[in-house]
């Protein structure tokens, strides 16, 4: 039996106008807006509080970038930060210095 009814025909054809819109997935996070900085642009200030700690408005990036570098620089099967090769560890501050600028917090005003 051969079909040439038009409603047969329509149930298996796509519709290409009215399909959801594919999401968008996660991409990996890489940080362009710092690391693609040229040396002729001024540095990122962070400011350290009396522990050494980043605040003030730029702190979210500093983590950020740490981040993104540990997982372009170290393993990710490592389980303890304090057995990573030191130097592994001085190749990360290094990168974040040409990027960062460090100013401690001078509480004695």
């Amino acid at each position: 039996m051969f079909y040439t009814n038009a409603s047969y025909l329509k149930l298996f054809t796509i519709d290409l106008h009215n399909s959801p819109p594919k999401k968008r997935k996660r991409s990996i996070t890489r940080m362009d807006n710092i690391f693609a900085r040229t040396p002729n642009m001024p540095k990122i200030k962070i400011i350290l509080n009396e522990f050494g700690q980043p605040i003030g408005e730029n702190y979210r990036q500093f983590s950020s970038a740490i981040g993104v570098l540990v997982r372009q620089t170290l393993s990710v099967g490592c389980s303890d930060w304090r057995l990573v090769d030191v130097e592994k560890k001085d190749q990360v501050w290094d990168t974040l210095k040409v990027f960062f600028l460090f100013n401690s917090l001078d509480l004695d005003c």
